[in-house]
């Protein structure tokens, strides 16, 4: 998440004191994109707050989005997925990930009741690393108290937004 500036029209010209459509003319070869969202400050001198709306892809080998993933406790998983905005633009600002978090689920991907999420961790130092064009890992370390349980896990972003949920069935 975060905010970006472009260029833009505001519909209904000068003479409408709060337009509510914004077109955003992003540049050579991309189609104009219109969005209806609120504005902040004086709608004459263009103060506008746009969020930006991440597209994520993945998750990537070797996680599997749909099936149950098989992986052995106490193991190192490697993450990884990636981000672009709405425009297609590669996201490699680091602060747009927040967490990589799990709860436990049953191993055909329901809960029973309130299951509490947690935050994982990585393994050693390697933390969140950046590939590239938008591309991301996360070692997730898990632990070896994992071992016949089934986890759901998702990637938490700044905007509030989160990856698909994939389940493990860890051994």
């Amino acid at each position: 998440g975060g905010t970006f500036s472009v260029n833009f029209s505001v519909a209904g010209g000068p003479d409408d004191p709060d337009p509510s459509v914004v077109t955003l003319t992003p540049g050579s070869g991309l189609a104009a994109w219109v969005y209806d969202v609120p504005h902040t400050g004086d709608a004459s001198k263009h103060d506008w707050q746009l969020p930006y709306p991440g597209l994520f892809g993945g998750f990537f080998h070797p996680i599997d989005t749909f099936a149950v993933n098989r992986a052995k406790a106490g193991r190192t998983v490697p993450v990884k997925w990636q981000l672009t905005d709405g425009f297609g633009v590669p996201i490699g600002d680091p602060a747009s990930f927040v967490a990589l978090r799990s709860r436990w689920v049953a191993c055909d991907g329901t809960t029973t009741g309130e299951s509490d999420e947690i935050e994982e961790y990585a393994a050693g130092g390697s933390g969140l690393i950046y590939l590239g064009v938008g591309s991301w890992q996360f070692n997730w370390k898990t632990p070896t108290w994992y071992a016949d349980t089934c986890r759901a896990m998702w990637v938490q972003f700044d905007d509030g937004s989160k990856s698909p949920e994939v389940v493990f069935d860890f051994r």
